[in-house]
């Protein structure tokens, strides 16, 4: 299993976005859209070391966030819009 797959989807809320957002500094908080995130769609728990979800912006891109056990947060955006939500919906 890939380490961007999703195991599960979980709910979230501005408040845990917004507590995200503050760990990131302004300017990559742009770069990688957290400014533009969808919270009705969920966050996605994805495979791999450290706290790793993703989230989706109002325009379909996909944002991988990865929180290492020193704190340290990456956060980047896909280029292109990302359907895997919606598969994911459909699967159900």
């Amino acid at each position: 299993m890939s380490e961007d797959t999703i195991k599960k989807i979980e709910p979230v809320t501005k408040k845990q976005v917004d507590a995200l957002m503050a760990m990131v500094p302004p300017i990559s908080r742009m770069f990688c859209g957290l400014t533009e995130v969808d919270t009705s769609k969920g966050r996605g728990v994805l495979n791999g070391p450290g706290i790793r979800h993703c989230l989706w912006t109002r325009s379909g891109h996909r944002i991988t966030v990865i929180i290492s056990s020193d704190g340290g947060v990456i956060a980047s955006k896909s280029n292109e819009p990302d359907d895997t939500r919606e598969v994911l919906d459909a699967d159900r």
